[in-house]
C-alpha cells in the first residue's frame, strides 16, 4: 500500500476517535480501501477531497464488483460515518420504526 493512503486512513481513523478496537479495525479497513482507490485513480489522498460524498458514491461503485454486496454496503456506511465524523457536517436524523402489519386473515 502506498505510504500516504496507509497515513491517510491512520489519520482519519484516529480523528474519529472510535469507541472500541473491532470499530476502529472496521473504519481503517474502509479508510484504507478507500484510500488505496484513490491513489490508484490519481486522487489526493486528503480527507476533505476522499471523503467527499461523491468519492464515496464512486468507490463503492468500482469496488462492487469485487466484493460481496453486504460488505460494500458497510464500506458505504462506514465511509458516511468516517466522513461526518471527521469533516463534521449535518447527523441524519433517526427515523421510528414501526411494527409489520399483521398478515392477512382467511376471511
Amino acid at each position: 500500500m502506498d505510504p500516504a493512503a496507509a497515513r491517510f486512513a491512520q489519520d482519519v481513523v484516529s480523528g474519529a476517535a472510535p469507541a472500541n478496537c473491532a470499530r476502529a479495525k472496521a473504519l481503517l479497513f474502509a479508510a484504507s480501501r478507500l484510500a488505496a482507490f484513490g491513489v490508484e485513480i490519481g486522487v489526493a489522498p486528503v480527507p476533505e477531497v476522499l471523503l467527499h460524498p461523491s468519492v464515496i458514491e464512486r468507490f463503492v461503485l468500482a469496488c462492487g464488483t469485487d466484493m460481496a454486496p453486504a460488505t460494500v454496503r458497510t464500506l458505504r456506511s462506514n465511509l458516511r460515518y468516517l466522513a461526518t465524523a471527521v469533516l463534521g457536517g449535518p447527523v441524519p436524523v433517526a427515523l421510528p420504526r414501526e411494527r409489520s402489519k399483521l398478515p392477512y386473515t382467511a376471511a
